[in-house]
């Protein structure tokens, strides 16, 4: 949706532009790693919140401002922050419930997350030609707001059992393994 935001009138930057537009989105998602350690202190629930206020907040800039260069690199920020948190949050949540079980259910969970985003994109492509950039930005921060409210439901409920015995779960599902003859 930037692209066709920045190839359109009044800015109608070119394609040279618009990927320019998505280098500067790199420190953003670098903070990817802050978003991981926060998840060990702080819990994956508390990182995917301010993931979506971030999402929230980077949508609400590039609604406000749609005209401002400068506005909408930091709603792209903004966004992919936001975003970029949330997975490591959920995959925070995956590694955690224990190694047996761990790898199969990430690869169901990147295997979501590239199909949604790949919906999402012709969903979003589509909303924007038939209806403007405003629908498009209305339908993304409705997916943004239900992925709050599922937090928000997620954690008001008691934790889930897990398919792995107490005994054998480890933090983050990984040990390091020991050399033989070693203890």
């Amino acid at each position: 949706m930037l692209a066709f935001r920045l190839a359109s009138p009044p800015l109608g930057y070119g394609p040279g532009t618009a990927g320019l537009f998505g280098v500067l989105t790199l420190p953003a998602a670098l903070l990817s790693a802050v978003a991981g350690r926060l998840a060990d202190r702080c819990g994956p629930t508390a990182v995917s919140a301010g993931g979506l206020v971030c999402a929230g907040l980077g949508l609400a800039v590039a609604g406000l401002l749609p005209y401002s260069p400068v506005a909408l690199a930091a709603g792209a920020n903004l966004l992919v922050a936001g975003v970029s948190s949330c997975q490591v949050a959920n995959q925070t949540r995956i590694f955690g419930i224990g190694r047996a079980v761990a790898a199969r259910v990430n690869t169901v969970f990147m295997l979501a997350t590239f199909g949604g985003g790949a919906a999402a994109s012709l969903v979003g492509t589509w909303l924007y030609a038939a209806y403007g950039r405003r629908a498009a930005l209305l339908a993304t921060g409705a997916c943004v707001a239900a992925g709050g409210l599922v937090t928000v439901v997620a954690r008001a409920r008691p934790a889930a059992s897990t398919c792995v015995p107490v005994v054998r779960r480890e933090a983050g599902g990984i040990r390091p393994r020991t050399p033989q003859g070693e203890t």
